[in-house]
């Protein structure tokens, strides 16, 4: 285990001195500290020896430097620590008061304080615990800062995880030729809870689902890559929407130790028949454009996910026309604000949808895309936004 972990501190001390009776009366005169085990003593008596106590003592973080020492004499000692570039690492400089010179020499070249002989052992107790002070206050922004990289690189792995969810929409645009689709994924965070998958089914039936977790970040993008696969497993299993709703629901309520949950919207299309099934888990109604109107699909809620076990939802069936287009969304979109605080919404959604209904689907996703960004005015985004767009041609 690093030191650095080590709950109860114990500042590591290098006397560094000539004189024979250094290490006895440094014991004497901290005996108290040492069996507190506050601080731990380590003795050189030259500059040298201390270097190669640096090496096979990686936690020392203090330096009491003599200047006057044969082999290697404190100012080269304190040139080579310093040249280590480890903040952790401070060096207070012992030296005779007749001595100025070279004591204004150590703190030029990177000294943190210094004491004069003959020493004062109460004046070098306190300049001992200034420097323990700053030590341990660089130690805990030491680990702060370590934390934040290993987050970060959890967060980078998450984010790379998470995109390598998101529909391969080539693979299926062969399957079903005549399919116009389109997707746009905007997490708020680097990852996000929201997750799309459009699919086929064994049977050869096209499914889709947009959901959005409850929460942000790792959490919700932990407990996302849960729920879309569970979604995949019980697809393969379950014919109907709402079957399918119903095992996933009780999946995710035996694994949810941070009582999430997750609104979610399922659809299958039967291309061949031109029929669809829908099955809803508190999740945004989807819109369709058909006939040139656009509307809100009239589904029942239901609950959200992972929260209620067995709970029945409910299928509905429909017919639909070639050339309906579909448009699927998380409440991303319509909780965008602007800078008043107010609410993007539904009706914001309805005429946008209106405005630019005779486009692609493509153009579609990407124009309301803009309209939101517009409307929130560059503002932070707060919650993932997710859009898919589909269109049967004939």
């Amino acid at each position: 285990m690093n030191y650095l972990d080590n709950k109860r501190f114990k500042l590591n001390i290098l006397s560094v001195d000539d004189e024979p009776d250094m290490e006895l009366l440094i014991s004497q005169i901290f005996r108290s500290e040492i069996k507190a085990e506050k601080y731990r003593f380590f003795f050189a008596s030259n500059g040298m020896i201390a270097l190669e106590k640096l090496k096979s003592h990686p936690e020392i973080s203090l330096l009491l430097v003599d200047i006057n020492m044969p082999v290697m004499d404190g100012l080269t000692l304190l040139k080579s620590v310093v040249a280590q570039n480890n903040p952790l690492l401070k060096v207070i400089i012992i030296s005779a008061y007749g001595d100025m010179d070279n004591i204004r020499q150590a703190m030029n070249l990177g000294a943190y304080d210094f004491v004069t002989k003959p020493i004062d052992f109460s004046d070098l107790k306190l300049t001992i615990e200034k420097a323990e002070t700053e030590i341990q206050f660089l130690m805990r922004k030491q680990r702060q800062s370590q934390r934040l990289k290993t987050l970060e690189a959890d967060v980078q792995a998450g984010a790379i995880i998470q995109n390598s969810l998101l529909p391969e929409l080539e693979n299926i645009r062969k399957k079903f030729p005549f399919l116009e689709i389109a997707d746009l994924y905007s997490p708020a965070k680097i990852v996000g809870g929201d997750f799309y998958d459009i699919f086929v089914l064994p049977d050869g039936k096209l499914g889709v689902i947009v959901a959005d977790v409850s929460g942000k970040g790792i959490p919700a993008a932990a407990f996302m890559l849960i729920c879309h696969t569970a979604t995949k497993i019980f697809a393969n299993s379950y014919a109907s929407p709402s079957a399918i709703l119903k095992e996933v629901n009780n999946y995710l309520v035996d694994h949810n130790s941070q009582s999430m949950f997750v609104t979610a919207l399922l659809m299958i299309f039967d291309v061949e028949n031109q029929k669809l099934v829908i099955a809803n888990a508190g999740h945004n109604k989807p819109f369709v454009i058909k006939n040139q109107n656009v509307s809100e699909m009239n589904l029942p809620s239901n609950v959200v996910l992972g929260i209620i076990p067995d709970y029945d939802f409910e299928d509905v069936e429909m017919d639909f026309e070639a050339n309906q287009t579909f448009f699927l969304y998380t409440d991303g979109l319509s909780d965008a604000v602007d800078q008043k605080g107010k609410l993007f919404g539904i009706e914001n959604i309805s005429s946008s949808l209106n405005s630019c209904k005779k486009l692609s689907v493509y153009q579609l996703v990407n124009s309301l895309k803009a309209e939101v960004d517009n409307f929130s005015s560059g503002l932070e985004p707060f919650d993932d936004i997710t859009m898919v767009g589909l269109r049967f041609s004939k």
